[in-house]
């Protein structure tokens, strides 16, 4: 089993070096067939792991295996383990199941792209970053993962490097991840000196003899919070999500559904043990998830490019993950990670297909009409929006319903987020058929009525859909080529598969019917003061289904009436709502608020260090002044060698006789 798991982490590695030594070497597509089938062999040992683990008894699925000691001393145990445990597992499966999906899709996607080696190796080098982050067996590994994974981002996100705002969208990706990092890396420091260990299970082991809401702890905890919350796009650290949509489709796609985006989800739900003995980041993690999910609900309300639509959903609902972990609900939180990592691909996906309808063009205002020219296309994004809206019964309404049952039965204050929740989950649905109602309704636009007649549009002259930067399709842009669903294979594969996923996924979580996530993660969560008290009654569980139900239907019906029956209603309403259409459509000003804050006064100092302390301390004081110092001695060097024996001998003299002297005053 345990070789089977480091399979998982060789084939991604292998698929990278492969391609990356050879990619002059490999004919057409084959570079992307090769990333393919390395990721879909991760998969399949990732199915041998998940086979073998259910052999074992269930008190003994947690298993390490070591591949070599990095260091073990003073105190410090750090080694290169991996950590086998149904946690572990479902994340395996996940993210090596829908990135080779995502790796089918992109073989024909990115066609014609010079760059197209160099992107099946970002790729698998994403996924290997990702699977070293989720089969760390302690903090070691983990960090290592953690910064692979932000610096494979940034390869993805900038990946048509010259486009102006890709690079700048790489770049501040990194650099809030970096942040993040730091976080995670003190958070660690703060576990070791409460532990003595940075091994997970050692740690896990000590954790309940704690006491509760220890100072250093919580300290840690909420420095390793920081680290998830910028991976995981939350609040105040979510800015580089939505201009991570610079990168290809197929990209976002990886980011947002199986892997990055998830990765704060997945380090709460590892680290439980600590965060149940420091309850107050606990509840830091579910109250900000709460704030995210509603914020960034209420400003996918007003955005025109389809992928920010879809980047902010995906914002929203990491944040109904991070909630759920948060307050204790780990399988919940876990099961929604598994449906969204379905229906959020399949979504991005079928915006790519559409893009390639429109010729690049991102913007919803430009689209219309592609239902009859895009059939198959429209019926996988209505699959997809349904699972998202949370209607049944779709994916999506089993674990979002989930989510909110789990987090009432706190009781509390935490019906305030239970609340928060729903007010998002209506809102969700508004805006995700916002989407569906302006892209497929309506009257065709001219490159909907081009596709009916048989001939994809190509436009003239390439512009950045961002910018509206003239670019040329050479290598470091957008290739000349695009390609929709109905017409390329590949992509309808990856697309069926996802909505027959996204369709019945659910299945596997049916409340008082099949507990499956449920009993598939319990040795993991065992222990826990949550895993099992908190299961909501089954009266409370079909009412809440009820009005989850309700919720989804009804904010379906409200963009039906906006945007498809009564198409100038929303213009007067944006007339009436000005303030809150602004601040929605403008993200709440949060960039705005972190340039004023952060990014100006930390440019101004750049620049006043380096006009001042550098120009006049390093550059004058130190450097000039050690030069000043060796030109000093050298110019009296040389006067002394005047090449005169008189002079020298003089000096020798004079060298003796202060000799002597020194020692006649010592005696």
């Amino acid at each position: 089993m345990t070789t089977a798991a480091w399979l998982v982490l060789a084939f991604p590695l292998a698929g990278t070096v492969i391609i990356g030594l050879g990619h002059r070497a490999w004919p057409g597509r084959m570079a992307g067939w090769i990333g393919t089938l390395a990721i879909l062999a991760s998969f399949i040992c990732s199915i041998v792991v998940f086979v073998n683990l259910q052999d074992r008894d269930e008190h003994h699925r947690q298993v390490t295996s070591t591949l070599f000691d990095y260091a073990d001393t003073v105190g410090v145990d750090a080694k290169l383990t991996i950590l086998v445990d149904p946690l572990s597992v479902l994340m395996m499966l996940v993210v090596t199941g829908v990135s080779t999906l995502i790796h089918l899709y992109s073989v024909t996607y990115m066609t014609g792209d010079r760059g197209f080696s160099r992107y099946f190796a970002y790729l698998n080098f994403f996924v290997f970053s990702m699977l070293v982050l989720v089969l760390a067996g302690n903090f070691v590994p983990l960090i290592i993962g953690w910064a692979f994974v932000g610096a494979a981002s940034y390869l993805l996100i900038s990946f048509w490097y010259r486009r102006r705002t890709a690079t700048r969208a790489g770049v501040k990706a990194f650099v809030i991840n970096v942040v993040g990092d730091i976080g995670l890396m003190f958070g660690a420091y703060f576990v070791l000196r409460e532990f003595a260990t940075l091994d997970f299970l050692g740690v896990f082991e000590q954790a309940p003899g704690t006491a509760v809401n220890t100072g250093n702890l919580v300290a840690g905890m909420i420095l390793i919070l920081v680290g998830a919350f910028a991976k995981s796009a939350q609040m105040p650290f979510h800015t580089w999500l939505a201009d991570a949509m610079e990168g290809p489709t197929p990209v976002s796609s990886l980011i947002h559904a199986a892997t990055m985006v998830t990765a704060g989800v997945y380090l709460i739900a590892r680290l439980w043990p600590l965060f149940e003995v420091t309850p107050a980041a606990a509840n830091v993690a579910a109250i900000v998830g709460a704030v995210t999910l509603f914020v960034a609900a209420t400003i996918a309300l007003t955005q025109t490019d389809i992928k920010r639509v879809i980047a902010y959903s995906t914002m929203s609902q990491i944040g109904y993950m991070i909630m759920g972990v948060g307050a204790g609900a780990y399988a919940a939180g876990m099961f929604h990670f598994m449906t969204h990592a379905f229906f959020k691909a399949l979504l991005f996906m079928g915006a790519g297909s559409v893009i390639g309808a429109m010729a690049g063009i991102q913007d919803m205002d430009r689209m219309g009409g592609f239902r009859r020219a895009m059939p198959f296309t429209f019926a996988t994004m209505l699959v997809g929006g349904l699972a998202l809206s949370g209607v049944p019964p779709f994916s999506g309404f089993f674990s979002k319903d989930e989510i909110l049952a789990w987090t009432a039965q706190r009781g509390g204050w935490f019906w305030i987020l239970v609340v928060a929740g729903y007010v998002a989950a209506f809102l969700t649905a508004v805006y995700t058929f916002r989407m569906i109602f302006r892209v497929f309704g309506g009257e065709p636009v001219p490159e909907a009525r081009e596709l009916e007649q048989g001939h994809l549009h190509h436009a003239e002259v390439h512009v950045n859909p961002t910018d509206g930067e003239v670019e040329d399709t050479d290598v470091g842009f957008p290739g000349p080529e695009h390609f929709v669903a109905e017409r390329a294979f590949p992509m309808k594969v990856a697309m069926g598969t996802l909505a027959l996923l996204a369709t019945v996924a659910g299945a596997l979580q049916i409340p008082e019917v099949t507990h499956a996530i449920d009993s598939f993660l319990h040795p993991t969560f065992e222990g826990s003061r949550y895993y099992e008290s908190l299961a909501p009654s089954e009266s409370f569980t079909f009412i809440g289904m009820a009005v989850g139900a309700a919720i989804g239907l009804g904010g379906i019906f409200v963009a039906w009436q906006l945007w498809s029956r009564h198409r100038g209603v929303t213009a007067q309403l944006i007339t009436r709502l000005k303030p809150l259409y602004a601040l929605s459509h403008n993200k709440w000003y949060f960039d705005e608020i972190i340039d004023a804050l952060f990014v100006r006064p930390a440019a101004w100092f750049g620049r006043f260090a380096q006009q001042t302390f550098e120009r006049l301390v390093v550059n004058g004081a130190i450097v000039g002044g050690a030069s000043l110092i060796v030109r000093a001695g050298s110019a009296a060097v040389r006067a002394a060698q005047s090449g005169l024996l008189r002079s020298y001998a003089a000096l020798l003299v004079l060298g003796v006789g202060g000799v002597a002297l020194y020692f006649l005053l010592q005696s």
